[in-house]
């Protein structure tokens, strides 16, 4: 498994609780991709709560990062291979991006 510590990141928020590093992600990114606890980024496995918020800004991932001992933090990475396999769906347990949910809740409703 890989370290975080051994990448070359940004922390965009510290010492936060996981729901604030969630909120964070949400409200100061358009491109979000909802992944499941668990999920394989940078060779480490994200913990959190379902669905977990990651962004995506140009060559950028921006995700929550839990480190146990120390806390919360949403980190700012660049890592293009990471950007287009959350874009294309192909990381194990992807969830979805909120367009594609939107979508697949009326597709979902008008069939009801």
């Amino acid at each position: 498994m890989g370290c975080i510590d051994e990448l070359d990141y940004e922390i965009l928020l510290s010492s936060g609780t996981i729901k604030e590093c969630a909120d964070y992600i949400k409200k100061n990114f358009k491109e979000i991709y909802y992944v499941h606890q668990g999920y394989m980024i940078f060779n480490t496995y994200l913990i959190g709560m379902n669905p977990i918020p990651v962004a995506v800004e140009n060559d950028y991932v921006i995700m929550p990062y839990v480190k146990p001992c120390h806390g919360s933090f949403v980190l700012r990475i660049k890592k293009k291979e990471e950007v287009e396999r959350l874009r294309t769906g192909k990381g194990n347990q992807y969830y979805a991006n909120l367009n594609n949910l939107k979508q697949l809740i009326t597709i979902s409703i008008s069939q009801v």
